[in-house]
């Protein structure tokens, strides 16, 4: 396996931890994990965004994922983490549960005066056994 901690970009940096499935260590992009069996389910997790309209009302973080590699965003699969107000701060993981195949994921920071959001992170590979 590759291990998978960290995919460095700007402005977000992406781990995935395979909750099901190992993890750890670290990887230059695309960072790949190959040993994870269907159905795998794991906790992506990102460094903050530190703009204060990400971690305010209105605000958090896009994660797409798709079965292509460079997917436009329009045609991927959009997973929403906004702003927890209990928290006081928007959270930098979710978990996923991914079918067989390889998964092509990035995440995108928003707030309420952009909801469009930053610039996609680093595009991240992850392989599903069947």
């Amino acid at each position: 396996m590759t291990d998978i901690r960290s995919q460095h970009c700007i402005p977000l940096a992406l781990a995935l931890l395979l909750a099901a499935c190992g993890g750890g260590g670290g990887a230059s992009a695309p960072a790949v994990a190959s040993d994870c069996s269907s159905p795998c389910a794991l906790t992506l997790s990102w460094s903050a965004n530190r703009e204060a309209g990400v971690n305010a009302a209105g605000g958090g973080y896009h994660v797409y994922y798709a079965t292509s590699p460079n997917t436009a965003l329009a045609q991927a699969t959009r997973e929403t983490v906004a702003y927890d107000p209990g928290l006081g701060q928007t959270p930098t993981s979710t978990a996923l549960q991914f079918a067989a195949g390889t998964w092509y994921l990035r995440v995108v920071a928003f707030s309420a005066l952009n909801p469009a959001g930053s610039a996609p992170s680093a595009e991240l590979a992850l392989v599903v056994a069947p």
